[in-house]
């Protein structure tokens, strides 16, 4: 198992613990926890609790793209080093957006958004480029 891979598993446990959050914060509705109208609940919450909700929803939209960055660079033949590097840094920037967003600090959710979307598109084009893109990345 490669560290690309091993950090899409850590991707895809950071999705499902950015939920715990959300819920937490249902759980201590008024009402007490919907599970028959969960989402309706979700669409209810202020603060952070919906903080919570909004970032395990773009969390789940951006796992699958970096999934398929790195099996793609994989089987591509991208640069082994270069990819775990840039897989690291997904990992760690996605948990640091999170962590920003329920601290309601959207200048740096907004950097570590980014970090997270520009190292999955080098992940992409990594192996088409000939090396240079690891060479850009990791000096």
């Amino acid at each position: 198992m490669t560290t690309p891979f091993i950090c899409v598993f850590a991707a895809l446990v950071l999705v499902y613990a950015s939920h715990l959050p959300g819920m937490y914060a249902r759980a201590k509705d008024k009402k007490g926890y919907d599970n028959k109208q969960p989402r309706r609940q979700q669409r209810r919450l202020k603060g952070w609790g919906a903080r919570a909700v909004a970032g395990h929803q773009n969390a789940l939209e951006t796992f699958p793209l970096f999934a398929s960055a790195v099996i793609i660079n994989h089987l591509a033949d991208g640069d082994l080093r270069t990819a775990s590097l840039l897989a690291i840094a997904y990992v760690i920037a996605r948990a640091l957006y999170h962590v920003a967003y329920l601290a309601d600090a959207d200048y740096i959710r907004t950097l570590f958004w980014l970090i997270g979307f520009i190292t999955t598109c080098v992940l992409f084009v990594e192996p088409w480029l000939g090396g240079a893109a690891a060479t850009a990345v990791v000096p």
